[in-house]
């Protein structure tokens, strides 16, 4: 119902604990801490002003793991895949969780 509306164009304010709610049904969105608002724009400039950078989670044939900052893509991936015996490479993007950690500083909490 809450997407329907959206579409729709209605203003609709909703507040939640859920990060991943908030960044699928939001356009705008407040970080907010101990009521108050430490952050307010759209989930995409949150994400980019705040989330950081995406990290690649390596896990090697031997079983060594890294986790390496991403900042250009294709370099970082040519420069991490060569030579090396890799089992895993897994990407996680910054969502509206990491803004929140690193806005807060806290864990997510009810």
């Amino acid at each position: 119902m809450v997407e329907s509306l959206r579409d729709l164009g209605a203003a609709i304010l909703y507040s939640t604990h859920y990060m991943e709610e908030a960044q699928r049904l939001c356009s705008r969105v407040a970080i907010m801490d101990h009521g108050k608002i430490l952050a307010i724009d759209s989930v995409p400039k949150l994400i980019d002003a705040h989330g950081g950078k995406p990290i690649a989670n390596v896990v090697r044939v031997d079983g060594a793991k890294e986790r390496i900052e991403v900042t250009d893509f294709a370099q970082d991936m040519t420069t991490m895949l060569a030579g090396a015996a890799i089992a895993e490479v897994r990407i996680n993007q910054p969502s509206l969780e990491s803004v929140f950690l690193s806005l807060t500083g806290k864990e997510l909490r009810d």
